[in-house]
């Protein structure tokens, strides 16, 4: 019953909805919800709202800033530890042992709210102390008005990302999460062998080192491979962190930056450098994220934990440029490289390149298949079971080490080429060729030399050993960007 009200609210109802409650009170809040809906009706609350959402698009003034912070501030325990999470009508997370603000923790944060309205000079909202107390009882109130300052905290709020993975993809508790990050960091040994090229080794962390590429996939599965990249950072010089990731659920055709001031982990806060995402915006054609696209977007957040534990003697000392590379021509990558590339030769910025490697299975729709080297691939069809060829999880690891290859050529053009020719399913194929494009811009193809530039594979992991086509895996690569200083 709680999902079908739901699906059927406004939008502003319908947005995340952090209400604190027990379990018992589960079952009673799709009806609080629907009670909460009309009883503000009448008082224009939900045309404020929309309002709000539609015509503020820049960075709230001082002015809507403070009360909004306070107001976000009285219920915020609620905002990030909440015992019941609607997103969309589509998902409900139980927890419990949390205590739900009393009715004078919502007036002061209502007070807080009409100080925002009033600014921005809407005249139709009414006290929602006029709602009758039997609305307050059945929890309408309370519901309503949680969604009403966490949907303005969202989306002109411009304020914290929350971790909205924790807790699912990785663990929600602190010492938890630290202590498993640690593990697969110990775990990596202090020379680690290259697997692409084979059989070279290095001791970690690597001096010189700009950038790294890892995969964003949940602990479980790709936790101890980006382990490996992690451990070649020498931390020692780095001031600035970049973080590109790929646009899983926001269709771009360009990049995105964010316009938020921090981004939570469980194990703290990492604040934006929001100077440096000024002067980007100033430079070139940006997008800005929606705090709703920039939460949603699990390429950025599973990079979060690692980078907050490989600083955490330094975190006040950094700052993160977090950027949403979208579906980008070859042309247009070559652009943000081009831009990129002054950032990238600055031995205080540190790169990141978030993407897993090839998706394969029925489920992913890419079923490239080639029984041995001198044959020609071809595409699986579930009743082909078992190929007589080599195994399938072999002619991925083969697929994926061709791909691999060639990004350590350092060569824009030939990456390209490589995609164009294998259609390989490298979710952050766009953000790896911003960076090959930024160092060929820095160190061109034809001038490159046993000196130049260095990029090396140092890890690399499947999901799972696919042997049917029936079956389905994700790919995992860890390795490290180095140029001369």
């Amino acid at each position: 019953m709680s999902m079908r009200v739901l699906s059927k609210a406004t939008p502003v109802t319908r947005a995340y909805i952090r209400y604190a409650t027990t379990e018992s009170a589960t079952q009673k809040a799709g009806q609080a919800v629907s009670n909460a809906t009309s009883a503000v009706q009448s008082q224009g609350l939900t045309k404020t709202l929309c309002s709000l959402y539609k015509t503020v698009t820049s960075p709230l003034p001082a002015k809507i800033q403070a009360p909004l912070n306070k107001a976000v501030g009285i219920l915020q325990p609620i905002l990030y530890y909440s015992e019941v999470v609607y997103h969309l009508g589509k998902q409900v997370v139980v927890r419990q042992n949390f205590t739900l603000p009393g009715k004078a923790d919502f007036l002061a944060a209502e007070t807080q709210l009409f100080k925002v309205l009033e600014y921005v000079k809407i005249k139709d909202v009414k006290s929602l102390k006029d709602i009758p107390l039997d609305k307050w009882k059945s929890g309408a109130l309370k519901t309503f008005e949680l969604s009403s300052i966490f949907v303005i905290g969202e989306m002109i709020g411009r304020g914290n990302v929350i971790a909205t993975h924790a807790g699912s993809w990785y663990t929600d508790d602190r010492e938890q999460l630290d202590y498993e990050l640690q593990q697969w960091l110990d775990n990596v040994p202090e020379e680690v062998t290259e697997v692409t090229p084979v059989g070279d080794s290095c001791p970690v962390p690597v001096k010189g080192i700009r950038a790294i590429i890892g995969p964003h996939a949940g602990f479980s599965y790709s936790g101890a491979n980006a382990a490996y990249g992690y451990k070649c950072i020498d931390t020692q010089n780095i001031k600035r962190v970049f973080l590109l990731g790929p646009s899983h659920h926001a269709y771009l055709k360009t990049c995105a930056l964010s316009q938020c001031t921090e981004y939570s982990t469980p194990l703290g806060n990492i604040r934006v450098d929001q100077e440096l995402v000024q002067e980007l915006q100033d430079k070139g054609e940006w997008r800005l994220m929606s705090t709703r696209v920039d939460q949603d977007e699990h390429s950025l957040e599973m990079h979060l934990p690692y980078i907050y534990k490989v600083f955490e003697s330094r975190i006040e000392q950094i700052s993160l440029v977090p950027i949403m590379v979208g579906s980008l021509a070859f042309e247009t990558e070559q652009k943000y490289g081009k831009l990129l590339a002054p950032y990238l030769a600055d031995p205080e910025n540190l790169f990141i390149i978030s993407s897993d490697f090839c998706h394969w299975g029925s489920r992913f729709g890419y079923t490239y298949y080639q029984s041995s080297e001198d044959t020609q691939p071809c595409d699986l069809s579930a009743r082909d079971g078992r190929p007589n060829g080599v195994p399938i999880w072999e002619s991925i690891q083969r697929l994926d080490s061709e791909g691999m290859d060639v990004i350590t050529q350092l060569d824009h053009v030939m990456f390209r080429e490589y995609l164009d020719d294998t259609s390989n399913t490298i979710c952050g194929n766009h953000p790896i060729s911003v960076l090959l494009a930024a160092v060929n811009h820095l160190y061109p193809k034809d001038v490159q030399n046993r000196d130049g530039p260095r990029l090396r594979f140092v890890k690399y992991d499947q999901s799972s050993k696919v042997c049917s086509a029936k079956d389905s895996s994700v790919s995992y690569a860890s390795a490290y960007l180095w140029l001369p200083c």
